[in-house]
């Protein structure tokens, strides 16, 4: 008997010991290659799609699912025959919602790091009425907002991943806590066998509120993600609020350089479709669900403000020899550009 107990002790603690130091090592792992990793200048724009450490952590997760109740039991064993355990040893469902919440945080740190280097963005897109020949100015300026728009990016992409599996996890505990109230109301012997099986860690109450009140917070800031992204490709194109309010002061305060301002703003609008256009490709978006979300946000925030602008003021004769260069695009072949943006290249 003492043999047994004896290889039972050492057996319970060595597995304790083994669990406990991969599920603490994860949390290292998320901190090193989430917030310390290093891209080269030229990969910083792949680096907006879903990062490979959130899929493997993700992953580990529900490999750690499957040992929850074991290690439950395992625990309660060595403690009942007095195995000396780490007091750090706590419940693997604690574990995975330490390293699901360690990984949100770290890739909003991560997310800060994309504007690092980058001039003060500014709130509206200025005018420039003075350059000579409109419109074959090249304004950098869209180049520059632009590159603000990788960080909304990289947390529409990783934090939609991350929210599916909580809202999954969040579907499964419900479920199991729905039977498990079923089960317990039939018989109390089903409720000895549902002890001792541990599912109570499955369906715990606690565990379950913390996981929907993670998936809660996660969901907020990717959908305020999504909107800041779709925010910063309006004033890329100059088309927020501000942009239009400015073109609106000059156009009716100038009347003698109107249709200067006019030619000034179509080259806006014209070098901020250039500058999305440099993008396609390199931004993409795995999930076809999220992917036609965004679109559908930019198709709604920017077809209707440029159809409105462009109605008005495409039929000005504002330019006598270079009216085409400054009516590049049209509303229509700016909805096929926004709906194929993150899938195969527009025909026009």
């Amino acid at each position: 008997v003492n043999n047994i107990r004896n290889s039972l002790i050492e057996s319970i603690s060595h597995s304790i010991s083994i669990l406990f130091e991969i599920t603490s090592d994860v949390n290292q792992i998320i901190n090193t290659n989430v917030i310390h990793s290093k891209e080269k200048s030229t990969d910083i724009d792949d680096s907006c799609d879903l990062y490979p450490i959130t899929g493997n952590i993700l992953h580990c997760c529900k490999e750690i699912t499957n040992f929850v109740s074991i290690y439950k039991l395992m625990t309660d064993i060595a403690l009942e025959i007095e195995v000396n355990i780490s007091t750090q040893a706590k419940l693997l469902s604690d574990f995975i919602f330490t390293l699901l919440n360690n990984l949100y945080n770290c890739l909003q740190m991560k997310a800060e790091l994309f504007d690092r280097g980058l001039p003060k963005l500014t709130t509206n897109r200025l005018l420039d009425v003075k350059s000579h020949a409109l419109y074959d100015h090249n304004n950098k300026d869209s180049d520059n907002i632009i590159l603000y728009a990788r960080k909304y990016l990289f947390l529409s992409n990783n934090l939609f991943s991350l929210l599916t599996y909580l809202r999954d996890k969040q579907r499964e505990l419900q479920l199991n806590i729905d039977s498990n109230n079923k089960s317990n109301n039939t018989s109390s012997n089903n409720r000895k066998i549902t002890s001792s099986l541990g599912s109570n860690v499955l369906t715990s109450l606690p565990y379950f509120k913390q996981i929907v009140a993670l998936a809660d917070a996660i969901e907020e800031t990717l959908d305020k993600s999504q909107r800041d992204f779709s925010d910063i490709i309006l004033l890329v194109l100059g088309l927020d609020a501000h942009s239009l309010s400015d073109f609106n002061t000059q156009h009716s305060k100038d009347k003698s350089g109107k249709y200067r301002v006019l030619k000034s703003k179509f080259v806006m609008f014209n070098s901020g479709i250039e500058s999305l256009q440099s993008k396609q490709g390199e931004w993409r978006i795995p999930s076809s669900q999220l992917r036609e979300k965004i679109t559908q946000l930019l198709v709604d925030k920017i077809v209707s403000t440029y159809a409105e602008f462009y109605n008005i003021y495409s039929v000005i004769k504002f330019s006598k020899k270079h009216l085409s260069m400054y009516l590049k695009h049209s509303p229509a072949d700016v909805d096929r550009l926004l709906k194929s943006f993150f899938g195969k290249t527009p025909s026009y």
